[in-house]
């Protein structure tokens, strides 16, 4: 089969009173969604914060996005082994909490972690508490949780009378975790991350804040707050149905932000993530998206914003997007011959390795080819920012899998190196070696 390619040539204070507003917005049932289905999620590589503990070497599959909301039963469906915690209030004994000992961040040590139920008919898991052996030490562990969220949105060491000595917080896919350190033990509060301002900017109820920095983007000389936004598909999926880009002065919350909402067909997806870089040469950041579109193939959909001056400007997109164009066979003697259209360089890749799977498969009869196979590929499997020249202006290096038989025969990789000149994107160099 062969597939045609489409081608074309901190300040950090605002951020703490943002999540601090988010800890106060709590969690909110999503309104009722059409009767469709999320691209499956079983290709997506994620780094979630929850350790597996049947596995004390891997991670648990489960981001606590698909925990926070779940009901209280559903959850010990997934994870058993809770116990169960009760407080007696004026209504009479309530399940208050479901409590685990489990490993976090890749600790060596397990934490307590307490799983609080709603008090209403739902019973729905509101909020997830850590708390951190006596013997933590503080500087280890923020590198252990810096390495699964990245460096946090907030450091604070607070001044005396304040109930904790040392605070941080993170955003990070839909999730805000801020931990506190008051001298005599260490917690971690984890909550849903929702957009308390949907109502403002004509946004679903259940959209999420993905990730969060405050950077120069218009050209002012002022930091804008950057937010990467995803509307949700359910109460407990990762899958972001439509992602949403939003610029806002942090210093003027009455004003309208610039909102950007990516092109319908291509802006869902699983683990969206954002970077702020300068692509065009201009001096000003531009905004990178990339997200998985959760298919078998491993691609990822990628686009680039410029908003300089206040203007909305696509760098990049995947309606537009810039691929190698390549073509070829298998050939006689277990064996490949590929050719880039745009170099119009071949290369012939040695398939002696599959030689036992082919001749089961009839491709092959003792190294002479039964039948005609072209080979094919999809869209980009990575499309990442790199500083070739060291400039301060990022290209974009992209990987495609080229396929043979089927779409799990990989049987080559290509390279190619992308810099944009001002009105399109100029390829500097590409090549095909084996995929291993």
């Amino acid at each position: 089969m062969k597939r045609q390619i489409k081608k074309s040539v901190k300040r950090q204070a605002c951020a703490f009173i943002l999540a601090a507003a988010i800890l106060a917005g709590g969690h909110a049932a999503s309104p009722a969604l059409a009767a469709t289905q999320p691209p499956d999620p079983s290709a997506v590589n994620s780094l979630p914060a929850l350790d597996s503990v049947a596995d004390q070497t891997g991670l648990l599959v489960r981001d606590p996005l698909t925990i926070l909301g779940l009901n209280y039963q559903e959850l010990l469906e997934l994870q058993p082994g809770g116990q169960l915690q009760y407080s007696t209030g004026i209504a009479g004994k309530i399940l208050s909490q479901v409590q685990f000992t489990e490993r976090w961040f890749a600790m060596e040590k397990p934490v307590l972690a307490e799983y609080a139920v709603s008090g209403d008919k739902t019973q729905r898991i509101q909020q997830i508490t850590l708390h951190f052996p006596k013997e933590t030490n503080r500087e280890e562990l923020m590198q252990q949780i810096t390495r699964a969220l990245n460096e946090p949105t907030l450091q604070e060491t607070s001044q005396p009378g304040d109930s904790s000595d040392y605070s941080a917080g993170w955003i990070k896919g839909g999730v805000v975790y801020n931990l506190k350190d008051t001298g005599g033990f260490m917690e971690m509060s984890i909550l849903p991350a929702l957009f308390q301002e949907a109502e403002k900017y004509n946004l679903p109820e259940n959209t999420y804040i993905l990730q969060q920095a405050l950077e120069d983007v218009t050209g002012d000389g002022q930091k804008e707050r950057v937010t990467l936004l995803g509307k949700r598909f359910d109460d407990t999926a990762m899958y972001m149905e439509h992602l949403y880009l939003l610029a806002e002065d942090p210093a003027k919350a009455e004003e309208q932000g610039i909102l950007i909402k990516l092109p319908e067909e291509s802006d869902g997806g699983y683990g969206a993530e954002m970077q702020l870089l300068d692509f065009n040469g201009d001096k000003v950041k531009d905004l990178f998206v990339t997200a998985n579109t959760g298919g078998s193939g491993g691609y990822y959909n990628h686009h680039i914003y410029s908003l300089k001056d206040g203007q909305e400007r696509i760098l990049y997109q995947p309606a537009e997007e810039n691929q190698l164009n390549i073509t070829g066979s298998l050939q006689d003697h277990y064996q490949a011959v590929l050719f880039i259209k745009e170099t119009k360089q071949s290369y012939t890749i040695n398939l002696q390795d599959r030689k036992d799977l082919y001749q089961e498969l009839n491709v092959y009869k003792g190294g002479k080819l039964l039948e005609k196979v072209e080979v094919w590929h999809g869209g980009y499997n990575s499309l990442a920012p790199v500083d070739v020249n060291q400039d301060g202006i990022f290209e974009l290096a992209g990987v495609q899998t080229i396929k043979g038989t089927s779409n799990a025969d990989s049987i080559a990789q290509a390279t190619s190196l992308w810099r944009f000149n001002g009105r399109q994107w100029d390829l500097l160099q590409a090549e095909v070696s084996k995929r291993e």
